[in-house]
């Protein structure tokens, strides 16, 4: 069986690249069972700030793409309409972001709402 070439980025800057990591089948299929267990939405993902942290973005093929912020998950396959799903607490986001290899992310991304999110009040 071939690996999947799916990468996750995080969307962070303006003027210069957003950090860029490949996610491996097992984080795949953890990912893709997180995102099942979501349930849908009828939002979309919120407009992000034109500045800081605008989300993560997961793609393992030119057609299959997920876009996480903010607390909402959208899934694009191909042609079909995009799929929203809640994603409470963050999971599948906090999930994602923790497939980063050490020092990928800048320690700007852990000052961000998702860090904020995950640490319980």
């Amino acid at each position: 069986m071939t690996p999947t070439k799916c990468r996750a980025t995080a969307l962070l800057y303006s003027g210069r690249p957003d950090p860029e990591w490949s996610v491996d089948d097992e984080k795949l299929k953890s990912l893709e069972h997180i995102w099942n267990e979501l349930s849908p939405s009828t939002s979309a993902t919120p407009a992000a700030p034109p500045l800081g942290y605008r989300g993560l973005t997961f793609v393992c093929s030119p057609d299959k793409c997920w876009l996480a912020y903010a607390g909402i998950v959208t899934f694009k396959h191909g042609t079909r309409r995009p799929q929203h799903r809640l994603d409470e607490g963050r999971r599948f986001e906090r999930a994602l972001a923790n497939t980063a290899p050490p020092d990928v992310l800048p320690q700007l991304l852990e000052l961000s709402d998702l860090q904020r999110a995950s640490t319980p009040e």
